[in-house]
């Protein structure tokens, strides 16, 4: 089934005669947005912004503006030491805002979509061998680093009852 629109006639006249027995009407927007969350595996998802209200009266009227910026996530998930990336583009609300206006006709809302200034580029690297090999490593000097230690403690003090005992006896071996 395709959504059609009523006409401008039979719009003005539904909002007419609701605003002449109301206060004012409400327009509430659901805009899907995009979350990206770069520690996630999955770091793109979809979810519906609620937050984007636009209310008139029969005196005041709502200018809007939605400005959409991009981003571009890069993702390397190769085992190697290489890059090899692989990017997703895409686009989210970066910014919302409205502004109660007077009317000056029967336009009521008067909503913009524009192309923000900003935008985000997120690099991310997951499961390179390089970095797991680089904390293997790192933990195997540290346990080889106590080991040493220990065996030095020890050797010291057999080197200290070397010379104890070659001091502390004769030639002949006795004490």
């Amino acid at each position: 089934m395709d959504a059609e629109c009523d006409t401008e006639a039979n719009i003005a006249t539904f909002v007419s005669n609701y605003l002449a027995t109301n206060d004012y009407f409400k327009v509430k927007l659901f805009v899907v947005d995009t979350l990206l969350t770069p520690s996630n595996e999955d770091a793109i998802s979809k979810i519906i912004e609620k937050s984007i209200f636009l209310a008139f009266s029969d005196t005041m009227g709502t200018v809007g503006t939605i400005d959409m910026a991009e981003y571009e996530l890069k993702t390397d998930q190769s085992l190697l030491p290489f890059s090899t990336y692989k990017s997703e583009k895409g686009t989210y609300i970066e910014d919302f805002a409205t502004n109660a206006v007077s009317l000056t006709s029967t336009k009521y809302i008067n909503l913009g979509v524009y192309r923000s200034t900003k935008s985000m580029t997120v690099t991310r690297t997951l499961g390179k061998i390089d970095a797991v090999l680089s904390y293997v490593g790192g933990l195997f000097s540290l346990i080889f680093t106590g080991i040493a230690f220990l065996f030095g403690s020890y050797s010291q003090y057999k080197y200290e009852l070397y010379v104890a005992e070659s001091t502390l006896t004769d030639k002949k071996g006795a004490r």
